[in-house]
């Protein structure tokens, strides 16, 4: 037992933060989503920069290729509710959407070739 290391909350991860959003926008999209859960983004994701966007419907999201979105809801198996950078909201086809990735380097064949000069292990 370690008496310098304390226990995991219970809500570990923290919950993501609630979003500040003016009232009368959040009445709206409340009404038109028929969403009742809480207003936190759960994650970040891009949209596929290949992607071919169809022809949308009056609750979809208008996208981009590449574009940055934060989901706000996985509605159901096929869409997520989303907000643009503009503060747009609207349902986003889940086919469409990727994972953020962490640090790419695309120019690198091997992570070995990384070089770290915080590993003391590596001998360079």
């Amino acid at each position: 037992d370690y008496d310098d290391v304390q226990p995991l909350p219970e809500d570990f991860p923290p919950p993501p933060p609630e979003m500040c959003i003016n009232p009368k926008v959040e009445k709206e999209l409340r009404k038109k989503f028929k969403y009742d859960g809480p207003l936190r983004v759960l994650h970040c994701m891009m949209v596929d920069p290949n992607c071919v966007i169809k022809k949308l419907g009056g609750k979809d999201l208008q996208v981009t290729q590449g574009e940055v979105v934060d989901v706000i809801d996985e509605t159901n198996s096929k869409k997520c509710l989303c907000r643009n950078r503009f503060g747009k909201y609207g349902y986003v086809s889940k086919s469409l959407l990727l994972p953020l990735e962490g640090d790419i380097y695309d120019d690198v064949d091997y992570p070995d070739d990384v070089y770290d000069n915080d590993n003391p292990n590596m001998d360079y």
